[in-house]
């Protein structure tokens, strides 16, 4: 009977220290929690097994086995109340060794070094007497009694400084637990010493069964070890990127998270005790918000203030203070704000990115419309002096005086380029404004090729060059825009003459299956570098500023060729080596 009762007490322990660690498993409260729950089963089985023992031997092995599981209980109950009460303690790697060694070490000499004196058989099973001599016996009670009674202090403190009366029920509780446990020893060692010094050391393990239903009762009415948003405090403040306050009724801190530290420049020591509207720039309007949630009532206000760091600069953020009530009484506020400082930053460059854009558009449409008119204006006397030089030649020509022939061509010849040039802008700002139009249309495109080359033939053979055309000799009608095609080609092939000298440009013309028609023009001039090739097709731009000096022109040629290929539903590549020439292909749909 009395070995059932070592027994029941073993499964009520199992039984709470299970509901406990399944409230949360990943706490450590929780867990350590379990484990003492499952010390305080093994001290009840072995104790059972004593009683039930054939010999005195074997109850001399249970006893002593028991031994590890009570001289280690006390410094287990002080690390759960640790953990409970959230002690600076744990923060030191020491404690863990400076806590359990004691213990380990009572264990070892209980173990080696038997306290018990003797056992007297009873009716119902085995018991033991304490003689109190052995040392290691003595030293062991008045260390349990300190640890037990250090544990209840802290209790008491932790309840007397929390803001939440369900904490400050726990702590009572669990204090109740314990010291009942402890004046029950005593009493019954003084009022009955004869029975105590028989039988009550065989039921220490049946009376620990006082603190875990005061356990039992912590956390089936006051949700001790339950994992509420008051328990995941500490793992949400440590890990959030936003800045934490957490204020009383009055409005005063009392508690910050790291990331507030780092950003303001207090430490929580400091912060702690004061108003939480001395850390705000609009501290009136601050107060204000804050006393309809504290005073009011209302749930919670939001807007964005600018907190004072401790070098007094200014930190932007977005406040959302949220009020903490329990059964509709109010026990704090939980400011939450974030840091605005790149989201300002951001605005800030958006703004002037903006700003930069409306100012880069209007800058190329203004430059767009200039160059349209500019270009306008300068085409037209430019005509005139091409149509005024030509007529003027023909006539020198015919009176055979050729000293003014001579000049004439000069100046009609310097003209017809620089009309060239004009043409180019007028097409360049006509496509940065939008405004080229295709104007497609039906050909021979071996007839239009032929055009093109006896245009270009005489500045191929000015540098001494070899023309050579490769072109099927029936490659069909082409529906496309004939005047940017010929632009394109005349383009490639005046470049090719111009950067070519003693050599020779070749041009090739071909169909493929896809229905498209390649356009190639190969050189053997002065040819390319890598570097020149990533910037070929940019506008205003030549191989390097020597290339410019040497040969002349405004590097808009291959920009408006490029753009003229894709309206066309083309492309345009190239291949070159530096030294030894280029070759550009351009792709085009036959239809």
């Amino acid at each position: 009977m009395i070995a059932f009762l070592f027994f029941l007490t073993m499964f009520i322990y199992l039984l709470i220290g299970s509901y406990g660690f399944s409230l949360n498993s990943k706490s450590s409260c929780n867990r350590i929690f379990a484990l003492i729950s499952l010390f305080m089963a093994f001290w009840a089985f072995t104790i059972g097994q004593m009683t039930m023992a054939p010999t005195e031997e074997l109850a001399f092995f249970w006893v002593r086995l028991s031994v590890f599981s009570w001289t280690i209980l006390p410094v287990m109950i002080l690390h759960f109340v640790l953990i409970l009460t959230k002690s600076k303690f744990l923060e030191y790697r020491c404690f863990y060794f400076l806590n359990y060694l004691p213990g380990l070490l009572f264990a070892y000499g209980n173990f080696t070094n038997s306290h018990v004196d003797y056992f007297v058989q009873q009716s119902w099973g085995w018991a033991f007497s304490n003689s109190l001599t052995s040392g290691w016996y003595i030293a062991h009670t008045v260390y349990y009694l300190f640890i037990i009674l250090f544990a209840c202090f802290l209790l008491w403190r932790w309840g007397k400084k929390s803001q939440q009366e369900r904490f400050k029920k726990q702590a009572r509780i669990i204090i109740r637990g314990l010291s009942l446990f402890l004046v029950l020893v005593f009493i019954l060692q003084r009022v009955l010493p004869q029975l105590v010094d028989i039988y009550l050391p065989s039921f220490y393990s049946v009376f620990g069964i006082i603190w875990f239903l005061a356990m039992w009762l912590a956390i089936t009415k006051y949700r001790l070890l339950t994992f509420t948003p008051d328990i995941a405090t500490e793992e949400i403040m440590a890990n959030i990127l936003d800045l934490l306050i957490l204020v009383d009724r009055e409005g005063k801190v009392i508690r910050v998270n790291k990331q507030t530290e780092i950003l303001l420049g207090f430490s929580e020591e400091e912060l702690t005790d004061k108003k939480a509207s001395n850390i705000v720039l609009e501290r009136e309007e601050f107060s204000q918000q804050m006393g309809m949630v504290v005073l009011v009532g209302e749930s919670q206000f939001e807007g964005e203030f600018n907190y004072l760091t401790k070098e007094d600069d200014l930190l932007p953020v977005r406040v959302k203070a949220t009020a903490v009530k329990e059964d509709k009484k109010l026990l704090g506020v939980v400011i939450a704000a974030q840091d605005l400082r790149q989201e300002r930053e951001l605005e800030a460059k958006a703004v002037e990115l903006k700003l930069a854009k409306e100012e880069a558009e209007a800058a190329t449409k203004a430059k767009s419309e200039f160059l349209a008119n500019m270009s306008h204006e300068l085409r037209t006397p430019m005509n005139a002096i091409i149509g005024y030089s030509e007529m003027l030649f023909e006539e020198a020509e015919e009176m055979e005086l050729e000293v003014f022939a001579n000049d004439l061509e000069k100046i009609q010849s310097a003209g017809k380029h620089l009309l060239s040039l004009i043409n180019d802008i007028l097409d360049l700002s006509k496509i940065e404004a939008g405004k080229m139009e295709l104007y497609l249309e039906t050909f021979d495109l071996n007839e239009e090729i032929e055009n093109v080359v006896d245009t270009v033939a005489h500045l191929v053979e000015k540098n001494n060059n070899q023309f050579q055309i490769e072109v099927e000799p029936d490659l069909g009608k082409m529906h496309s825009d004939l005047t940017k095609l010929r632009q394109i080609l005349i383009n490639l092939l005046s470049n090719a003459a111009k950067f070519t000298e003693n050599g020779s440009i070749t041009l090739r013309v071909e169909t493929a299956s896809s229905g498209e028609v390649s356009f190639e023009v190969e050189d053997t001039g002065i040819g390319m570098s890598k570097e020149q090739l990533a910037k070929l097709f940019e506008a205003f731009t030549q191989a390097d500023t020597s290339t410019t000096r040497e040969y002349g022109g405004t590097g808009l040629g291959l920009t408006i060729s490029k753009v003229f290929c894709e309206m066309l539903g083309g492309e345009i590549e190239v291949e070159s080596e530096l030294g030894k020439g280029s070759i550009f292909t351009v792709k085009l749909p036959m239809n």
